[in-house]
């Protein structure tokens, strides 16, 4: 018997991919890669370019983890970087791909529900880059060299317009701008 599961339309763009060794440089063997944001598409085809431009060695998705503790809750969790970049001298760079306005602090608005829980991914995110950059330097002065880097990617490096990627589809959404079309109309 099929079990049918009833998703909440999503406002991010998700989907899956295939890539190969050969087209795109992807270290592991041939698969299917499941992205959870246009973010990540649009990183993974860069990375494709890249390699196909002979820049990089190859790159992997969400195989490096790291351990880090969330100042919240206080407790150990796991984080599964987004990228690792090969390069051909060896070096390792891991690659986070997260929207320009989780990589800032949060404002204060009017709603403060918004406020609390933008706050609380900032500090969730600033605890895994902190971790990683740990890992990073004591890496390097290991080495005595630089073998591991960490960047940030947002929209900007990535070559995308916020506002013309999401689309809300929500029916709160939809009913809300329908009739603020139907406003204008009249």
């Amino acid at each position: 018997m099929a079990i049918k599961i009833n998703r909440k339309p999503s406002k991010y763009k998700q989907g899956k991919t295939i890539v190969t060794r050969k087209e795109h440089g992807y270290a592991l063997t041939e698969g299917l890669v499941i992205y959870r944001s246009s973010y990540e598409l649009a990183t993974i085809r860069i990375l494709s370019q890249l390699y196909k431009a002979k820049r990089i060695e190859s790159w992997t998705y969400e195989t490096d983890v790291f351990e880090y503790v969330y100042d919240i809750d206080g407790k150990s969790h796991r984080y599964y970087m987004d990228f690792t970049l090969i390069m051909k001298s060896g070096k390792k760079i891991f690659i986070e791909v997260k929207p320009h306005s989780e990589t800032i602090p949060p404002r204060r608005g009017k709603n403060i529900n918004t406020y609390k829980r933008a706050s609380e991914t900032f500090i969730k995110n600033t605890n895994k880059w902190d971790a990683v950059k740990a890992f990073v330097e004591t890496e390097n002065r290991k080495a005595g060299k630089e073998v591991y880097g960490f960047v940030i990617w947002s929209e900007d490096i990535l070559g995308i317009n916020k506002k013309k990627n999401i689309k809300h589809t929500s029916k709160y959404y939809q009913r809300k701008n329908s009739s603020k079309k139907a406003k204008k109309s009249k």
